[in-house]
């Protein structure tokens, strides 16, 4: 079952009504384990076209989100500095700009990108669940179809390391 931004605001409010140890219990699991770190990049495990870049600076979080389409012919692009929540559960935003970038066909690349601001008053969360990271996109709903995984940072490896 894919969760979607409805049912994450549905398990974050209903636990309000519920005593402190019953919430306790429903919020471990959106509770990131001991040393993890927001930072990174991450891949939609559903479509494998979308990324999520977080980058920290100070007590802040910069991130941005590319989804494109199937074919490439347009990316939309969000982008937000957020905050840790204060209830702990992940990281809020406001301010979140969307950007709407419409590529050109191929071989008419002359024609160059036709660029959309559709707003940059976007509200939301990311947050983490069960291992994986996901996006609360209060503004028009952009990341409920989306599942984060982290991508392993291939840093100092290369194929071409011989023993």
């Amino acid at each position: 079952m894919a969760l979607t931004a409805a049912s994450v605001t549905l398990v974050l409010s209903s636990c309000q009504k519920k005593s402190a140890q019953d919430e306790a219990a429903d919020m471990a699991a959106f509770t990131p384990p001991g040393g993890f770190q927001w930072e990174g990049t991450y891949l939609d495990s559903i479509g494998d076209l979308a990324v999520l870049n977080i980058e920290r600076d100070n007590n802040a979080y910069y991130c941005s989100i590319s989804v494109p389409d199937q074919d490439i012919t347009y990316i939309e692009s969000y982008e937000f500095k957020a905050v840790p929540a204060e209830d702990g559960l992940g990281l809020l935003y406001t301010g979140g700009v969307h950007t709407s970038y419409q590529l050109p066909a191929a071989g008419k690349e002359d024609s160059g990108v036709i660029t959309r601001d559709i707003y940059d008053d976007g509200t939301g969360r990311i947050y983490y669940l069960d291992g994986n990271v996901f996006w609360l996109d209060e503004k028009d709903n952009a990341g409920s179809s989306l599942i984060f995984e982290r991508v392993e940072s291939t840093e100092g490896v290369s194929e071409n390391n011989v023993e």
